[in-house]
């Protein structure tokens, strides 16, 4: 990809992606253009990738299909298209970029399917939003660091930008929009993020309740109504993934992996894991071992 810049700060993970749970990053960077400077045409594999303006205009192509841009505009682009960038020849864009994905197994990559096609059926690929950039600038910050903190940090602050987006696209009035600290989309990515760093501790509904104020039923019905599954199954899948991995990498007895996990006895949990996986936890353990040696 071909650019003529000022200034081009450009991380390629492309050969080798980045993945921070189940978030998978291609790229990431900034990009300040001379004036008259273009992006030549280069086409999006398996990526998503969100253009965000700091300053400058100029034009966004995708399959040969222009459509301006401005400060505080967010481009949003999808697998399988063809891009290109033309600045402007009096306010050259200065613009910051992200190239993802999310695995299949993922929450939110139904919710990007879903906007994805909501975005294609309203031929609107720009979305207005000044209050975006400082999540953007925070995604650029120390990406050096190789680091648990850095990594948990840059998860949080690109999925809190996605469910802005999210949020956007949905209300579809950009002018008027105003991210709300109880917004829904919010709301269930911090449930997901609950669950994901407690899923140990998690022993019924009222822990929900306590945390968030909600009523637990409430709350799994609009969970729901956003990912498609209840909290319950997410909890439950959530645990069979841990057990999978203490399985494989510990010599934690079965038994005391199921009361870690909450499980009435060694038979329920063996139940589901069954359930789940199509082979009981010694089968899997057994397999597991063998791998190894």
């Amino acid at each position: 990809m071909d650019i003529n810049t000022k200034y081009h700060f450009r991380n390629n993970f492309f050969d080798k992606p980045k993945y921070y749970n189940d978030l998978i990053l291609f790229q990431i960077g900034e990009a300040l253009c001379e004036i008259t400077a273009e992006v030549n045409n280069h086409l999006h594999l398996d990526w998503y990738e969100f253009s965000y303006i700091i300053s400058g205009k100029g034009v966004i192509f995708t399959n040969n299909i222009g459509t301006s841009v401005k400060k505080g505009d967010l481009y949003f682009s999808f697998p399988q298209e063809i891009h290109r960038i033309i600045s402007d020849n009096i306010e050259p864009l200065r613009y910051i970029f992200v190239a993802f994905n999310f695995l299949d197994s993922s929450p939110l990559k139904p919710l990007l399917e879903k906007y994805k096609k909501i975005a294609f059926s309203e031929k609107k690929r720009v979305y207005n939003s000044n209050s975006l950039l400082t999540h953007f600038q925070h995604l650029l910050f120390g990406l050096e660091k190789d680091s648990l903190l850095h990594d948990l940090t840059f998860e949080y602050e690109f999925k809190t930008v996605l469910l802005k987006v999210f949020d956007i696209i949905e209300s579809d009035d950009s002018k008027t929009y105003l991210f709300q600290r109880k917004d829904h989309h919010l709301l269930c990515f911090n449930i997901m993020n609950y669950i994901d760093n407690n899923i140990t501790s998690i022993d019924g509904a009222m822990s929900f309740s306590e945390v968030f104020g909600y009523n637990y039923t409430y709350l799994s019905r609009f969970f729901k109504k956003i990912t498609g599954e209840n909290i319950s199954t997410y909890i439950t899948n959530k645990k069979l993934f841990l057990a999978k991995e203490m399985l494989s990498s510990s010599d934690t007895s079965i038994t005391e992996i199921a009361n870690q996990l909450h499980y009435s006895s060694i038979h329920v949990f063996s139940r589901a894991f069954k359930n789940k996986f199509k082979i009981s936890p010694i089968d899997y353990r057994r397999a597991a071992l063998s791998k190894k040696h």
